[in-house]
């Protein structure tokens, strides 16, 4: 549908005529729903004034846009489908609809072959190249809109407030990053008229261009500065400030991971998407709802081990986050990729690397032990729990035990511990120094991330430890102890006199050690009450039976 409106003819027009027109106007406004797209022109007697073209009043949701070239000359980093998957995984969590415009769209431009003649001429290639082709692609949108960067990810899930096509600044085109261009908007006539000025003003790549546009005595387009580096992410600052009110209190909407700001953190480019999605996965969880109405937040920590794979932990992980979920928390997990954000990671990682026991990649269980302690550092402090560790007494609360103390709940065991962001950092750089001190010592010898705890718990007093945790076989002692104990007879659910043990602890632990002590838990078979054997259980399995029996029977009475 298309609406002309000229304004100097509707000046001259009488009260009641201008009435009926405004009548009319109305009753087309009050009927969109049954409309797909809506043309508003409005004249004076000097031409065009305002254009709003093909406009789809039926979207329930923005849209952004980014662009991608597949050809195979492009470089990884910028052919990047892992990374387009975070950002259209983020902007769609936001709220948005995301589209993607490739070269072929850009062809489609009625100028893209003055701009490849332009282009060649000033031998421009590869990505400065793609920085001007992502305007023509953009140029083809009917509707026009927002367009952004694959690097710039959205830090609100109200970003855009309004109706879908109501396009900020009267849909005049704007720059949200003062003149870097990473992420805009505007009309389809907005584009249009910033993509003929860019070809008249090419330079070494399009910033320049815009740049060089900007300079002019009437800059051409409009800027804002509502775009946020991300340079307080990578540095020691960040473990001693709240990152969701450093970002809000700035009023950023978005934020950037230009590659030229990881290579001044020293990051490298092959880590950008790990980096990027992790702090996008932390973030979203801890900054875009208020305490108030958000679960607090509980953190494990996996990455596949091939020894271990036959245990199944994939499927002890899912009743890891069934049981916390259950207890009122936000079950969260960590992998190495969390833990490449850290200043010192590469030093930290070196140090692992450089010891007999990791060399050759050996032993990989407990190198990502020591891993997930510089994860949990950047994730802005909490809870974390080993992901065969479970809640039984423990109420989802978001302030922390001894005030952000750094804690452990079974003392040096570290399968259930709290502590602020500081103290997490600070817990990082003690247990990588008694590790290296032990490797300077005695290279040979075994030395996990429980032993160095233990050695700052006995000799430094490091960090406050209480025992709030029962490993699993101490439900058993008096039948452990029981030299006549028959145990194909006992029912291990059965917790009939246990639940008031239970109610000294706030989690339990299905560790290796405590499974393999008891029966029905332990690799191996072993026979029921009639003397049939029985096939050999996981420990997820164990758990899940365990952890129901102990909340129908248990949960709630406290004795």
């Amino acid at each position: 549908m298309l609406i002309n409106i000229t304004y100097n003819t509707m000046r001259h027009l009488s009260p009641i005529s201008r009435i009926a027109i405004a009548g009319i106007c109305m009753f087309l406004l009050l009927s969109l729903n049954s409309l797909n797209y809506l043309s508003v022109i409005i004249h004076s007697d000097y031409g065009i004034h305002r254009s709003i073209t093909t406009i789809n009043i039926n979207k329930t949701k923005p849209i952004i846009h980014t662009y991608i070239d597949r050809s195979k000359s492009e470089p990884s980093y910028v052919n990047n489908e892992a990374l387009l998957k975070v950002w259209s995984t983020s902007w769609e969590d936001a709220g948005w609809e995301v589209k993607i415009l490739t070269h072929e769209d850009a062809v489609k431009h009625k100028q893209y072959e003055e701009f490849n003649t332009a282009l060649n001429k000033a031998n421009i290639c590869c990505i400065p190249r793609q920085t001007y082709i992502r305007h023509l692609a953009m140029s083809t949108v009917k509707e026009g809109g927002f367009f952004s960067e694959q690097y710039v990810l959205p830090l609100q899930s109200n970003l855009h407030k309004g109706r879908p096509y109501d396009y900020p600044n009267q849909g005049n085109f704007t720059s949200y990053d003062d003149t870097i261009g990473s992420i805009m908007s505007g009309t389809y006539n907005e584009w249009n008229r910033i993509t003929s000025l860019l070809l008249k003003n090419i330079d070494k790549n399009v910033v320049l261009s815009l740049q060089k546009m900007y300079k002019e005595e009437s800059p051409p387009f409009l800027t804002e500065k509502s775009v946020s580096n991300p340079n307080i992410l990578f540095s020691n600052r960040q473990f001693h400030v709240d990152i969701c009110k450093q970002i809000n209190n700035k009023k950023y909407s978005v934020i950037r991971f230009h590659p030229s700001e990881l290579n001044k953190a020293n990051i490298d480019i092959d880590d950008r998407v790990d980096i990027i999605s992790s702090w996008f996965k932390i973030y979203k969880a801890r900054c875009w709802e208020s305490s108030s109405k958000r679960r607090p937040l509980i953190f494990t920590f996996y990455e596949p081990v091939s020894y271990l794979e036959s245990e199944d932990p994939i499927d002890l992980l899912k009743v890891w986050k069934d049981a916390w979920i259950k207890s009122g928390w936000e079950p969260i997990t960590l992998t190495l990729g969390d833990a490449k954000r850290h200043p010192n990671y590469k030093s930290l990682v070196k140090t692992l690397d450089d010891s007999l026991q990791f060399e050759d990649s050996k032993d990989k269980y407990n190198y990502y032990c020591f891993i997930r302690w510089i994860a949990m550092s950047l994730v802005g402090g909490g809870w974390m729990a080993d992901y065969d560790t479970f809640p039984i007494n423990l109420p989802a609360d978001h302030i922390l035990p001894n005030n952000g103390k750094f804690t452990g709940h079974a003392k040096y065991i570290p399968n259930l511990v709290s502590g602020s962001a500081s103290e997490w950092n600070r817990m990082v750089g003690l247990l990588f120094h008694a590790f290296s001190r032990h490797n300077h010592k005695a290279s040979t010898e075994f030395y996990s991330d429980m032993y160095a705890n233990k050695y700052l718990y006995d000799n430094n007093a490091s960090f406050t430890g209480s025992s709030r945790t029962a490993q699993l076989d101490e439900f058993y002692v008096d039948e452990i102890a029981n030299p006549s104990t028959r145990w194909h007879l006992i029912d291990p659910y059965d917790f009939t006199n246990k639940c008031q043990l239970s109610n000294n602890y706030i989690a339990v632990h299905f560790s290796h050690y405590a499974c393999n002590r008891m029966w029905f838990c332990r690799d191996g078979s072993h026979k029921d009450v009639n003397g049939n054997p029985q096939k050999r259980l996981r420990r997820s399995e164990v758990a899940r039976e365990w952890l129901e029996s102990w909340k129908m029977q248990c949960s709630n009475k406290k004795i």
